[in-house]
C-alpha cells in the first residue's frame, strides 16, 4: 500500500472519489472558511472563540457512519460557534 501512495490524488486515485472523501476535502475548505472568519475580528478578547473554532476538527474521529456522525457534529457546533 505505501508503494500506491504516490497516486493519491491523481486520476488513478480509486477511493479518492468516494464520497467519503469528497467530504473530507469539502471540510477542509468548510475550515479555512470559518478561520478567516474568526481572523477577520481577532483580538485579545476574541482570542478564546477564535480557538473553539480553530479546535472543531478535533473532534471528527472514526470511520464510515461514526465519522459522518461526527461531521454531522462539528457542522454544528461550527454553526453555533459562528452566532456568538
Amino acid at each position: 500500500m505505501a508503494k500506491l501512495k504516490g497516486l493519491r490524488g491523481t486520476a488513478f486515485d480509486v477511493f479518492g472519489r468516494s464520497e467519503e472523501r469528497q467530504t473530507e476535502r469539502a471540510l477542509i475548505g468548510e475550515y479555512m472558511q470559518h478561520i478567516d472568519d474568526v481572523l477577520l475580528d481577532l483580538n485579545a478578547s476574541t482570542h478564546a472563540h477564535a480557538v473553539e473554532v480553530a479546535k472543531v476538527p478535533e473532534t471528527i474521529k472514526g470511520f464510515g457512519h461514526v465519522k459522518e456522525r461526527n461531521i454531522r457534529a462539528a457542522r454544528a457546533l461550527w454553526a453555533s460557534l459562528a452566532t456568538k
